[in-house]
């Protein structure tokens, strides 16, 4: 490495940065494997203006769902439903908690059926909310 053999950077620092970046590669594996799991998504868990995983559904006073984040950020460049062009405010989305829940389920129990160890033990630590990149939140 160039910067070792020039001792540019304390070798230290080096060791630090190979730790922090080994971390970083090891969380990368996790969210491939994630992605991996979670490709199939059911057509009522994506949100229809993004095709991602909603994490947060909400209803429209229209009856669409979609994911909270999506709706929050198309709210703040365009006051309206995006699909039916009527003024819209925050104000107007209905929680959808049973929905959300599902979803959770959902995540959670395509992550435990990857997960399994060929011993047949389940190695869960991949669904604790600090180990799981923040592309996947399981909010």
């Amino acid at each position: 490495m160039i910067l070792k053999k020039k001792n540019l950077v304390k070798p230290s620092d080096i060791n630090r940065f190979m730790q922090k970046l080994g971390i970083i590669m090891g969380l990368v594996e996790k969210s491939k494997s994630l992605e991996t799991l979670l490709k199939d998504v059911p057509e009522k868990y994506q949100d229809p203006l993004t095709f991602d995983l909603m994490r947060d559904p909400v209803k429209l006073p229209d009856g669409s769902i979609v994911d909270r984040l999506t709706i929050s950020r198309h709210l703040m460049n365009d006051r309206t439903n995006p699909f039916t062009r009527q003024p819209m405010e925050e104000s107007d989305i209905q929680d959808l908690p049973e929905m959300k829940n599902e979803i959770k389920k959902w995540i959670t129990d395509r992550i435990a059926e990857g997960s399994k160890k060929e011993d047949g033990a389940m190695d869960m630590s991949i669904i604790e909310k600090e180990k799981v990149p923040t592309a996947w939140p399981l909010v």
